[in-house]
């Protein structure tokens, strides 16, 4: 009777869940092709070679010396995702690869193809980070080669200038008389507020070779004078006391864990004068941990890259700061699932 039961049971269960279609898997499966079209198109550089009058696949291909069969195959993926626009036979950039993916806009991002590579191919590995319980694509800065910390690097220098631009339209930096990017990489930032402002004291401090990489980066563009690079490791030493105005960590306190998170806050937070400000970017969670989702779903990478580090939430970072004496007062979100969140020193 019970058996019997539970075999109707389960047969009316599996008539009702046969109705149920695979519509979200397979939605989530086809949209990892178009990012990988988006992805080849920026390593082979593509949208720069269109320009206002568009280009037939078979011109494009001459032109790049590569097979027309093949590069026309991509050419339609990337209509099909709206990146470019087909009038005819001509291949046009949509208005978004004309702004941000050709190499002579201001706002070329597609530099960045390299950094979007091994971070992407690093996610593959998420079973096994979890099975092993160690990542698999570990990113530790101290042991890489230079030429792997330079291409990683460099691949975020289009993000970190946005970042600039944002927080002066935001924030007004020119209203501080010195800044220090923490954690600063390429220097991408720096050099961008060098351009914003050229008559603040602009500092960048790293890990001593990803310091010799930004120092070479920013000499190559002629602003070593601007823009002081210091070597210095923020998880062990503190900033010199009272020394700048706003001090920013961009993508900083995600790759490490929560002790040496609030090691590198407290030591930041030495460096700020009274009244001074600290804007923290990056991957950060609401309280619920289920927003932003490009963070949510960015915290899987981190398993791959990164020890103990991870998209902490607002809160976290509010409990890090107030045991310094430093409050929140203002957070906002940015583009790709970022948010931005402005301390003030007391």
């Amino acid at each position: 009777m019970i058996s019997g039961k539970t075999y109707r049971s389960n047969n009316s269960l599996m008539s009702k869940n046969s109705l149920i279609k695979p519509n979200l898997i397979n939605a989530l499966i086809a949209s990892v092709y178009p990012a990988f079209s988006l992805l080849a198109a920026m390593q082979l550089d593509i949208f720069s070679y269109i320009d206002s009058d568009g280009k037939e696949a078979i011109s494009l291909a001459k032109e790049m010396n590569l097979d027309a069969r093949k590069i026309e195959v991509l050419l339609y993926s990337l209509v099909s995702a709206g990146l470019l626009q087909l009038r005819g036979n001509k291949f046009y950039n949509s208005e978004e690869s004309a702004e941000f993916l050709v190499s002579s806009s201001s706002r070329f991002m597609g530099s960045s193809h390299k950094t979007y590579a091994d971070l992407w191919s690093s996610t593959l590995l998420t079973a096994k980070s979890i099975e092993e319980n160690t990542p698999q694509a570990m990113h530790d800065f101290s042991s890489m080669s230079e030429v792997k910390i330079e291409e990683f690097i460099m691949g975020l220098e289009a993000g970190a200038g946005a970042t600039a631009r944002r927080l002066h339209k935001q924030f007004n930096f020119s209203r501080f008389s010195s800044i220090l990017d923490a954690g600063g990489g390429s220097g991408g930032l720096a050099l961008e507020f060098s351009k914003l402002l050229p008559n603040i004291d602009i500092h960048v401090l790293e890990l001593p070779l990803v310091a010799k990489i930004a120092a070479r980066n920013i000499e190559r563009r002629g602003k070593s004078g601007d823009i002081a690079v210091l070597q210095g490791d923020l998880a062990k030493k503190k900033c010199a006391t009272n020394t700048y105005d706003a001090v920013i960590l961009r993508s900083v306190i995600q790759v490490v864990g929560p002790k040496a998170a609030a090691r590198i806050i407290k030591n930041t937070v030495n460096g700020v004068k009274a009244g001074g400000e600290i804007f923290v970017i990056g991957r950060i969670l609401d309280n619920t941990r289920l927003y932003p989702k490009e963070a949510v779903a960015a915290n899987v990478m981190f398993l791959n890259v990164y020890k103990e580090g991870m998209a902490y939430t607002i809160g976290e970072y509010e409990s890090w700061f107030e045991v310094e004496g430093v409050v929140l007062k203002t957070q906002c979100q940015m583009a790709g699932g970022f948010t931005l969140l402005q301390f003030v020193k007391n």
